[in-house]
C-alpha cells in the first residue's frame, strides 16, 4: 500500500522549531520511504522521519535529507505492529521568501506478504491474526 502526504513547510521555519506532522499508515511492514523535493527547494528544505523517538529516514541521529528536483528514498524493514501506526515527519525551511511543499511517500506491505521469506515470521503473523 502506498501512502502519500504532501507537506507544506512555511518559509523561515527554523530547525529548532520544525514543522511536525504525523503520517498515519497501517499495520504492516514499511518497505520504502521517499521524499520528493520539487525544483526550487535548492537544499533549503530539510526533513527527517522518526518512528516514535527513533530516527528512521535518515537512520543516523541528528541528520536530515535535502535536495532539489529529486526524490530521496531508501528501502526499509520497519515492522509496525502496535498502534498508533504512524511515523513523524519533521521539516524546516531556511528559505526566507517561499513556502515549499515536499511529497512524502511510504510503501507498506501487509503482514501476509512476508510469510514466504520466513516461516518464523509466518507463525508469528498467524498468531496475531487469530
Amino acid at each position: 500500500m502506498l501512502f502519500s502526504y504532501p507537506v507544506t513547510i512555511p518559509h523561515n521555519t527554523p530547525k529548532d522549531n520544525p514543522l511536525i506532522q504525523r503520517l498515519t499508515i497501517t499495520r504492516g511492514v514499511v518497505r520504502r520511504i521517499g521524499i520528493f523535493f520539487p525544483f526550487g527547494c535548492m537544499g533549503l528544505v530539510k526533513c527527517r522521519i522518526r518512528y516514535g523517538d527513533h530516527p528512521v529516514f535518515p537512520a543516523n541521529l541528528n541528520s536530515y535529507v535535502y535536495s532539489d528536483d529529486e526524490t530521496v528514498d531508501a528501502e526499509y524493514f520497519v515492522y509496525m505492529n502496535t498502534p498508533p501506526y504512524e511515523l513523524v515527519f519533521e521539516g524546516w525551511n531556511e528559505d526566507e521568501r517561499y513556502d515549499h511543499t515536499v511529497n512524502v511517500r511510504i510503501n507498506v506491505l501487509p503482514l501476509w506478504a512476508l510469510y514466504p521469506f520466513s516461516s518464523q515470521m509466518y507463525e508469528m503473523i498467524q498468531e496475531e491474526i487469530v
